[in-house]
C-alpha cells in the first residue's frame, strides 16, 4: 500500500450521486457520498478560489484532506492551516468558515468526510478499553487543546483511510463487514493518538456515557458511590448529569446506586448463609448496617435474615 494518501481525480466517479455548488453562476464545489451499513463517506472537490465558505455538520466528522490547501476556522476555537495528510475532528453543530486560497480544476482542492453510526463507534471504544482498562475521558485540567487535540498528522492513520477508499469503491460481497471492521481500526488508532480525549468528548453518544455509568457502578458496588463520584467521572456538571441520568434509566442516581446494592445483597445472601449482616454491609460500601438492613426491607419487603430463610 501507498505511504501517500489517494489522491485521485476518478475518485468522484465511485460515489452514488452528486451535487454542484456553484455561486454567481461559477462552479465552486462538487460533493458526492458513499455510503456502507454503518458509515457515510462524504467527498469534497473545490475547483475555484473560494472564500468564506460557510459549512457545518450535524453530527461530529473525521475529515481528511486528501489535496490542495485551505484555511479552516472554527466558530470559538479558531483558525488554523489545514494541510493534505493531515485529519481533523470536527465537532457536531460547529459553524465553519473555510477559505480555498489556491484551488483551481488543474489542481482541486480535496477532502474526505467520514460519518460513522454511534453504534460503530461504541463498539470501537468498548474493545480499545477492552484491551487498556482504563477509562480516563480528560484531560489533566479537564479541558481540550484544540490545536494539540483535534488536528492529527498520523501516518498509520493515513494508511488505514488509503485502505477505507480502496474498500468503498471495491466490488465485494463482504464489502460492509470490511469497511466496518476498518472503520473501527481508524477509531482505535485515533483514541492511540493524541486526539483520543477530544474524539470521546465528540464522538461518545450520552448513552454510551451512561453506560460507561452503569459499568462504574458495578464495578464499585462495595464502596460508598456519591451522585458527585457519578458527576465527575461523566465530566459533567452535577445538575446535567442527574437530569441525562433520570432521562436515561427513568430513575435518579441514588435509587439506581441502592436497586445495584440491593441486587447484589440477595446474591450475597443466597450464595452463603454463615456470613454475618455486618459483613454484608461492609461489602456493599455501607458503615451502618441497620441502615443496610432498612434499605433491604424497603427494597424486598424481608429483612436480610427473614430474605434468607425464606430462599435457603
Amino acid at each position: 500500500m501507498s505511504n501517500r494518501i489517494v489522491k485521485s481525480s476518478n475518485l468522484l466517479n465511485s460515489f452514488r450521486y452528486q451535487i454542484e455548488n456553484s455561486q454567481k453562476g461559477v462552479l465552486i464545489e462538487r460533493k458526492a457520498l458513499l455510503s456502507s451499513k454503518n458509515i457515510e463517506l462524504h467527498f469534497y472537490e473545490t475547483i475555484t478560489r473560494a472564500k468564506d465558505v460557510l459549512m457545518q455538520f450535524n453530527l461530529p466528522v473525521i475529515a481528511v484532506m486528501l489535496q490542495g490547501e485551505k484555511t479552516v476556522e472554527m466558530d470559538g476555537l479558531g483558525k488554523f492551516e489545514y494541510a493534505p495528510g493531515e485529519s481533523l475532528i470536527i465537532p457536531a453543530e460547529r459553524k465553519l468558515k473555510i477559505d480555498f486560497p489556491s484551488a483551481s480544476i488543474e489542481n482541486p482542492t480535496q477532502c474526505l468526510a467520514f460519518i460513522p453510526d454511534a453504534s460503530l463507534v461504541e463498539e470501537a471504544v468498548y474493545d480499545y478499553y477492552k484491551k487498556t482498562d482504563t477509562w480516563d475521558t480528560k484531560s489533566d485540567d479537564g479541558k481540550i487543546d484544540f490545536s494539540a487535540d483535534l488536528l492529527l498528522r498520523d501516518e498509520a492513520i493515513l494508511q488505514t483511510v488509503n485502505y477505507l477508499l480502496y474498500l468503498f469503491q471495491e466490488k465485494n460481497e463482504h464489502r460492509d463487514f470490511f469497511i466496518n471492521m476498518t472503520t473501527k481500526e481508524l477509531i482505535i488508532r485515533i483514541l492511540q493518538s493524541k486526539a483520543r480525549k477530544a474524539f470521546l468528548n465528540n464522538f461518545q453518544k450520552n448513552e454510551n456515557r451512561m453506560t460507561h455509568i452503569a459499568n462504574y457502578i458495578k464495578r464499585n458496588i462495595g464502596n460508598p458511590i456519591s451522585v458527585q463520584d457519578l458527576s465527575k467521572e461523566a465530566n459533567m456538571s452535577k445538575s446535567n448529569f442527574f437530569t441525562l441520568f433520570k432521562n436515561s434509566f427513568g430513575i435518579s442516581p441514588n435509587e439506581y446506586i441502592i436497586n445495584e446494592k440491593m441486587q447484589k445483597a440477595k446474591i450475597i445472601i443466597q450464595a452463603s448463609s454463615d456470613r454475618s449482616i455486618g459483613q454484608i454491609a461492609r461489602d456493599l460500601g455501607y458503615s451502618d448496617s441497620s441502615y443496610f438492613c432498612k434499605q433491604f426491607k424497603n427494597h424486598t419487603g424481608y429483612t436480610p435474615r427473614q430474605y434468607e430463610r425464606k430462599h435457603n
